[in-house]
């Protein structure tokens, strides 16, 4: 109790100085870098000598001078209407003349508590810790349906963000394909792992993170499980596959769940490809989805510098 009063005083004026923020496109040695700065103002260099005629020519343009941010910098805060954007400000100054800088925004820096992270290399590559910044996955419901080999409905990382039920579309001895409502069904490994990475239980101190912190995940095994041992290498017959009409069963299935209150926006992911193209019937299939709203992620390949793999392709 004696620790409240403390941060009652310290969140306190952080409430008090609340503001608007924009975000907009800067381009720096030729790269492309994304800015958030405060709306409303932004910094001004103006020498002593050059004070009062710079002063009096940022005022005649909307402009108003509010303060000095130090004795030793010739740095100024400028404040203007909020209805101009900071981008045209940054330019309009230049173009009179004027040194100019937008007032960043920085934020916390969110790590999750993850055992396993340090071995997450990719998470840096697709700039997840960026993201994770404005949202981690929390603010609505998103189920990320993984057509796939079948997802660990038991496994301590991913128990949590299941679905009600496991799904899958195919029969797997081949005789028959449905879409069926089952327990999780797991022909080998390759789906959990899949399922692992797009969106593990995270900062629970267990395993590893998930990019989506608070999507849930739907398990639609497509694979012949005869055909697959348990880390997905081929056991015989025709090996570890699964055809075109088990995947078109699989999407549209998944289509019919998506903005539905129970399943929230489906993002539908197919780790899996073959080298040929993308032929007409699961073409549509894809076509139907994506025009459904569906944003469906598909593996390019494992092989660098080959041929995009279809679905994919």
């Amino acid at each position: 109790m004696k620790n409240i009063p403390l941060l009652f005083f310290l969140l306190c004026p952080l409430a008090a100085h609340s503001f608007q923020t924009e975000t907009f496109m800067s381009v720096s040695a030729g790269k492309d870098y994304r800015i958030e700065a405060v709306s409303g103002k932004l910094f001004v260099e103006l020498s002593s000598a050059e004070y009062k005629a710079s002063s009096e020519k940022l005022e005649k343009n909307g402009y108003q001078v509010s303060r000095r941010l130090s004795e030793d910098m010739d740095w100024y805060t400028v404040s203007f209407s909020t209805g101009l954007k900071v981008l045209n400000s940054l330019s309009a100054l230049k173009n009179l003349g004027f040194k100019v800088s937008p007032d960043k925004i920085y934020r916390l820096k969110i790590v999750p508590d993850d055992p396993l992270l340090g071995g997450q290399y990719h998470l840096s590559k697709i700039s997840a810790y960026t993201a994770w910044e404005y949202e981690v996955g929390t603010s609505s419901l998103v189920t990320v349906a993984v057509v796939d080999s079948g997802i660990d409905s038991t496994h301590a990382d991913l128990s949590a963000k299941m679905q009600a039920s496991g799904h899958r579309a195919i029969d797997y001895d081949g005789s028959a394909v449905s879409v069926d409502a089952l327990p999780t069904i797991v022909t080998c490994s390759h789906g959990t792992g899949v399922a692992g990475a797009a969106a593990a239980d995270t900062d629970n101190a267990a395993g590893i993170a998930g990019v989506s912190w608070g999507a849930k995940l739907l398990s639609l095994n497509v694979f012949y499980g005869a055909g697959c041992t348990a880390d997905c290498g081929d056991s015989g017959g025709p090996g570890c596959v699964t055809s075109d009409e088990a995947l078109i069963l699989a999407i549209n299935y998944a289509k019919t769940l998506h903005n539905t209150a129970a399943y929230g926006k489906i993002v539908l992911n197919m780790s899996l490809g073959g080298g040929y193209t993308c032929d007409t019937p699961i073409q549509d299939a894809v076509n139907s989805a994506y025009a459904a709203g569906i944003l469906m992620i598909a593996a390019a390949g494992n092989d660098y510098g080959g041929d995009v793999n279809s679905p994919a392709r």
